[in-house]
């Protein structure tokens, strides 16, 4: 009988998942429950990464040490900076579910009703994580919101400086080298139609905008105008541009994004990130705190982002 040996080779193979879920925790497993359940429990293990030493201990982040039912109280600090405030026990629950997640480094799928203040019990313990945290919506309005209401309401309350910045697709920014050559031929034929008033607005409006997002103009660029005015991904000369490096608007958001802890985005830009195999042209980190507002439009999204249309011409090519 031939005699088996053993294998000293080591064995590089992660290890099999295994999954403890937190019997005390209500919103593990409860998918009834209204504000959804906790998913995908880490593995069981020490390691941070298989195959690496343990992880030192961390100390307690400003999440772990704050007492949100407090904050969110009547006497908190929500109430001292809203006028009217009245606690709202769902928005509280929520926080609290959202923070036992993040503790876990757990996902979370929540459904909350209207009226709960989830934008607000979602960022809340996200910020005080201490992580960088990404915001994805379904459409701008919300961004808006989030950006020029919500965040700024939580700098004062939370007495954080939170930076943050609103992430969008190239063509939503004004092309500085693509805008020189467009004024000049507007001041050089100077007709006084709706192109030339817009072009007009344009050129004082740089003079004093922070971001070169032509949606933060007043009014919607003319369809034949915009294209010759914003960013493409196939026009772009990216360094060979002279602005590329000092007055480029795209890169200037980057940059800001690399300074972030709060990037709001959209689901279609996240999305392309993850099917092109880059975190968002570097902007959206993939070791962050990934939040899913109005997930529910997420699968239609994600059907046009990741389909692929055939036609004839396609396959005789």
């Amino acid at each position: 009988m031939a005699r088996q040996t053993r294998s000293h080779k080591p064995d590089n193979s992660p290890p099999e998942p295994h999954y403890a879920p937190l019997e005390d925790d209500p919103f593990v497993g409860a998918l009834d429950n209204p504000f959804g359940a906790l998913l995908d429990e880490p593995p069981d293990s020490p390691l941070d990464v298989w195959g690496a030493q343990p992880a030192k201990p961390k100390r307690p982040s400003e999440l772990e040490k704050t007492d949100l039912a407090a904050l969110f109280g009547p006497d908190g600090p929500l109430a001292e900076a809203l006028e009217g405030y009245e606690m709202r026990p769902s928005q509280v629950e929520m926080a609290q579910a959202i923070k036992r997640c993040l503790q876990a480094e757990r996902h979370a799928l929540i459904e909350a009703p209207t009226g709960t203040g989830k934008s607000i019990a979602y960022l809340i313990p996200a910020i005080l994580s201490g992580k960088t945290v990404v915001v994805a919506t379904a459409n701008k309005s919300l961004q808006s919101q989030l950006y020029q209401k919500d965040i700024p309401f939580l700098r004062k309350v939370l007495n954080k400086p939170i930076p943050a910045v609103v992430v969008k697709g190239r063509s939503n920014y004004i092309c500085t080298y693509k805008w020189e050559q467009e004024d000049f031929e507007q001041q050089r034929f100077a007709f006084m139609d709706r192109e030339n008033e817009q072009a007009s607005f344009v050129r004082s409006w740089l003079k004093t905008t922070e971001t070169g997002d032509v949606d933060d103009l007043p009014f919607v660029l003319d369809s034949d105008l915009r294209p010759r005015l914003v960013s493409f991904p196939d026009d772009c000369l990216h360094s060979d541009c002279r602005h590329f490096h000092d007055n480029c608007w795209i890169n200037k958001m980057r940059d800001k994004a690399a300074e972030a802890q709060v990037l709001i985005t959209n689901h279609h830009l996240m999305l392309n990130a993850l099917e092109l195999g880059w975190a968002g042209e570097r902007i959206l980190p993939l070791s962050s705190v990934y939040i899913i507002d109005e997930a529910h439009q997420l699968e239609q999204t994600a059907t046009s982002v990741f389909e692929y249309t055939l036609t004839d011409y396609t396959v005789e090519q």
